[in-house]
């Protein structure tokens, strides 16, 4: 085309993707998966392997050992063999399929209907509504996954703490606590991003009306961005384009944001897309550093909500 080669005639266009990395033909090299919001469709790259260079070859019977898939999707290994599990989005909250490839990719899922923590006294489903992108991190450092995700009505971020390690001893278990109705002691604008450090409320006071707006379409990643041992967050919004990241000043038990830029990964080259832009680290190019992928995930979300505000168009 015009005297160029195109790397990938038959893959189709790209919208609103999201990127995992996993082995895909039991090489140990882990390969690239890109699953799209628009039409919850699902493209799968064998890694070349060539290092310090982004070398794919798309191939497409990959895609068919992989479940259905719904609006989000993250690769992370949950129990700590080496292969990364599934988590994705169902009515209610998250689904998880666990990988127990061999010889031939494999999964099994193993969460009925959705994930539940403990929240008071009773069980209840780990929220994240089809429009957000919560993050799945070791937030406590002790080994297992933690989950952060908005609460159902936005602004304020709850922590789920897996206590897999605590009662067992291994990284094997979904048990979840809900140990934080405001990790971070921050808040996101009801009606904007904008960030509000140092606030926190009782959820017994909040009393929402019908008419009042709801805060949901926000993206989460959780990474040490400042290198002292804590996490840190990035976070996208459904009408903005671009990430504010949020300094954490506090400890792995008790996160603490201190501080906030929108100038974000950095001053020079700031995350600036159409709207709602969501975000991942892995290695694309082999040099065994996490590079930041940064795509729009506006359109699950324009399907539903076809404003010019929210950047449909």
């Amino acid at each position: 085309m015009n005297g160029d080669t195109l790397a990938f005639p038959f893959a189709g266009g790209l919208n609103n993707c999201q990127y995992g990395s996993i082995d895909l033909n039991m090489d140990g090299v882990k390969d690239l998966i890109v699953f799209d919001r628009h039409g919850d469709r699902l493209l799968t790259f064998i890694n070349r392997n060539i290092q310090g260079t982004i070398s794919y070859e798309f191939r497409p019977e990959f895609a068919k050992l992989f479940p259905p898939l719904d609006h989000w999707m993250e690769l992370v290994d949950y129990n700590g063999d080496g292969k990364e599990d599934i988590f994705t989005y169902t009515t209610g909250g998250i689904k998880v399929f666990r990988n127990e490839s061999d010889t031939v990719l494999r999964f099994k899922q193993v969460s009925f209907p959705y994930l539940v923590s403990m929240q008071g006294t009773t069980l209840t489903n780990i929220l994240v509504t089809y429009a957000d992108y919560p993050a799945i991190a070791d937030i406590d450092g002790d080994g297992d996954l933690d989950i952060l995700t908005f609460w159902g009505l936005g602004s304020f971020v709850q922590y789920h703490r897996n206590m897999s390690e605590e009662r067992y001893g291994t990284a094997d278990s979904l048990e979840f606590v809900l140990s934080s109705n405001c990790w971070g002691h921050f808040a996101e604008g009801v009606e904007s991003n904008a960030i509000q450090l140092d606030t926190c409320v009782s959820f017994d006071d909040v009393k929402l009306k019908d008419g009042d707006p709801k805060h949901t379409g926000s993206t989460l990643l959780a990474h040490d961005f400042s290198g002292d041992g804590v996490y840190d967050i990035a976070i996208g919004d459904v009408d903005y384009p671009g990430l504010i990241s949020l300094t954490n000043g506090g400890t792995r038990d008790s996160a603490y944001m201190i501080s906030q830029t929108s100038q974000f990964p950095n001053v020079i080259h700031p995350v600036n897309l159409t709207s709602f832009p969501a975000s991942c680290l892995i290695d694309v190019n082999n040099d065994g550093a996490k590079d930041l992928l940064v795509p729009p995930s506006t359109q699950a979300w324009c399907d539903r909500r076809p404003t010019i505000a929210a950047g449909c168009i």
